[in-house]
């Protein structure tokens, strides 16, 4: 478990730093969820700066009032802690550390003619650099030669240089080093010899020669264990091949390993290496809707990701190719017997549906491969909700809060604004009346407002406090979660704030109009907004921040209850009061000095 994170002057963590109590958990998928403004960035940053030596950040990702100082970034995991500096790095000991990120960046083009210099810039897309390129070996292989050293019958030895060029077998090489290794000892190489020697005590054509070969010559080694390892992994090649067969296959391995070992191992990386190119590229091209042939390409002794300019795709293409391919590259490198640690910087934030579902795709099948030792931090904006209800499976979810003071919406609150939608008037024509005055007293500013909790109550809706309905009792409720909003409290109600919020701004705008005839149109103007253009209509000057916030609590204003999950349709725009100029805003709006906000402020 990673139960804490230091950062010290990176971007818009300063000296002293910045200290993050958190759960993250190797067996879900860490939600780790902060306001725009708290620093996720500067936290990825900090971790894509880490080298295998030390933490390398930069001047320019240094806190903008301490260039020349150093850096530190500090965790605790499973109770010890690690650090990485200037100087040192010992987090890269037992993590092993990726931080996917929005890789578009601003380049430029310089042009000189007639000593006048003119710049355009252009957006792109970092390359992906994905590995090095290896050198491509092949083991000086002669079949004549292998023939000679086995002796007078060595030809009934047939050539294996097709399996040679076959990557299937290559990849399968690494896997009988060891058994290769161990039968260049005495005892193991004396059988490989004996039968070496039995066969050649025998005369005539290779046909005569391999028919005088009895299955039983091979008895001893195919009961040695290694020997037995050899054949369970190469099954694949040797079904239906004679005893005969698969011991020349392995004779020759012998040799070859024995001579060329370097080589073969050279052989086996490169013919991985062009394996594992051409899957990513089948995946890019399966990916890539730009029509552009976005593939991997070998430059400069690297294997690289080239995008086209930014502008001549759309961000949902960009952002699922470049995602997915960093994906591809972690996953090949994953290892059991290491920790990882891998970021995913705000991506799910800002993609489309389709592209959602195929990074959700690439993600969970790292997630299905963890064997506990692997963290997935998801940093995002986002309500955990939108995750849990349209991305994974809840079961696959750790929710971390990264900011100490959070939006958690109450399902008595939400009850309570769903309720006024139940009671739909357009098929139930019934409930206008009731409906009309929810909203004109209970949802909207109105001096006047009156007791409609009876009439809630009629209608007995589970999970609804038909004692809201009294305006008074609800306004206790808001200012309860105003007040613990405005003090940073560990947890508020963003739907009760939002209420609260536009109760206020239509008291504001309300108060300063100059007559009564004027103020009672406004209560009977409906939508704040257009509440708003009222005042503007007549004279009143609206701040710009009262339009600012007005999306924010519009979006608590028709929240609809599934009637048959009970699921509630949420607005991601409420979780928007946690974004630090919001706060402020509302800060101001009501004159908070730390002092309790009181229902006057209102009502």
């Amino acid at each position: 478990m990673i139960s804490k994170i230091e950062v010290e002057n990176v971007k818009g963590y300063g000296i002293p730093g910045k200290t993050i109590y958190l759960n993250l958990s190797s067996t879900k998928i860490n939600l780790c969820v902060a306001p725009n403004g708290f620093g996720k960035s500067s936290l990825a940053t900090a971790f894509d700066s880490l080298n295998r030596k030390r933490l390398d950040v930069t001047e320019d990702n240094k806190h903008y009032a301490h260039k020349t100082d150093n850096s530190i970034l500090k965790i605790t995991m499973d109770g010890v802690e690690y650090e990485a500096n200037s100087r040192s790095n010992n987090i890269n000991s037992v993590l092993k550390v990726y931080v996917i990120h929005n890789r578009t960046c601003v380049d430029y083009i310089k042009n000189v003619f007639a000593r006048v210099v003119s710049v355009s810039a252009f957006s792109k897309i970092e390359e992906i650099i994905i590995c090095n390129i290896p050198n491509s070996y092949a083991p000086t292989y002669r079949i004549s030669k292998i023939r000679r050293t086995f002796g007078n019958n060595g030809k009934i030895l047939s050539s294996i240089e097709n399996l040679l060029h076959n990557v299937f077998f290559l990849e399968k090489l690494p896997t009988i080093y060891d058994i290769l290794t161990k039968y260049q000892a005495a005892i193991r190489k004396k059988r490989v010899n004996d039968i070496v020697s039995k066969i050649n005590e025998s005369k005539g054509t290779i046909d005569v020669i391999v028919n005088s070969i009895n299955d039983n010559l091979f008895a001893e080694i195919e009961s040695e264990p290694h020997y037995i390892e050899f054949l369970r992994n190469y099954n694949f090649i040797f079904e239906g091949k004679s005893k005969l067969d698969r011991f020349n296959v392995f004779y020759q391995l012998l040799y070859l390993w024995e001579n060329e070992k370097d080589n073969i191992r050279d052989m086996v990386e490169r013919a991985k290496y062009e394996r594992y190119r051409d899957r990513i590229n089948a995946n890019l091209q399966l990916l890539d809707t730009t029509g552009q042939s976005i593939q991997a390409i070998e430059k400069d002794d690297q294997l690289v990701i080239v995008f086209p300019h930014a502008d001549t795709m759309s961000n949902g293409q960009r952002d699922v190719l470049t995602f997915a391919a960093e994906l591809m590259i972690i996953k090949s490198s994953l290892r059991q017997d290491r920790k990882y640690l891998i970021i995913i910087d705000e991506v799910f934030d800002y993609l489309d549906d389709a592209n959602t579902l195929a990074a959700q795709y690439y993600l969970s099948d790292i997630v299905k491969s963890n064997a506990d030792n692997i963290y997935v931090m998801l940093l995002t904006h986002l309500n955990p909700y939108t995750f849990r209800n349209y991305v994974f499976n809840p079961k696959m979810i750790n929710e971390v809060y990264l900011c100490d003071t959070q939006p958690v919406a109450s399902d008595d609150v939400k009850s309570f604004i769903a309720f006024r939608e139940w009671l739909n008037p357009k098929s139930n024509p019934a409930n206008q009346d009731l409906y009309n005055k929810m909203s004109r007293d209970l949802f909207h500013y109105n001096p006047n407002a009156t007791d409609h909790s009876a009439e809630i109550a009629i209608h007995r809706r589970p999970g609804v406090k038909s004692a809201w309905g009294n305006p008074a009792r609800l306004k206790e409720m808001l200012v309860t979660e105003l007040n613990k909003y405005l003090n940073n409290d560990p947890v508020y109600d963003p739907y009760a704030v939002a209420i609260a919020l536009r109760l206020r701004v239509e008291k504001v705008m309300y108060s300063d109009l100059p007559n009564q005839a004027l103020k009672d149109a406004f209560v009977e103007t409906h939508t704040t907004n257009k509440k708003l253009e009222f005042c503007e209509d007549n004279g009143i000057i609206v701040p710009d921040a009262y339009f600012i916030v007005n999306s924010i609590h519009n979006s608590a204003d028709h929240l609809k209850q599934n009637q048959v999950t009970g699921i509630f349709e949420e607005k991601q725009m409420v979780y928007k009061l946690s974004n630090n100029v919001v706060y402020h805003i509302i800060a101001n709006l009501f004159c908070y000095d730390g002092t309790p906000i009181t229902i006057d402020a209102i009502g």
